[in-house]
């Protein structure tokens, strides 16, 4: 089974048990996120990071602060 079918079927079981879906899987550079709710209304999220993870945006949060960092004291 395929890590995408692995986190689409855990959210197939969250479903399942009662669990609401709070908007449609997101697919990002460093993985998948499902945002879910309980039948109380807590939520949660489904994280499913990517080969790359983190270090898919690494670059841009680097380039991104030192944008926002440049000339301030």
């Amino acid at each position: 089974m395929s890590s995408s079918q692995t986190s689409t079927a855990a959210v197939q079981q969250a479903l399942t048990a009662g669990a609401q879906l709070e908007a449609a899987v997101t697919v990002h550079a460093w993985g998948r996120l499902a945002l879910m709710a309980d039948p109380f209304g807590h939520g949660f999220c489904f994280v499913q990071f990517s080969a790359q993870g983190y270090d898919a945006i690494a670059d841009q949060r680097t380039t991104s602060a030192g944008q926002r960092g440049a000339g301030t004291a």
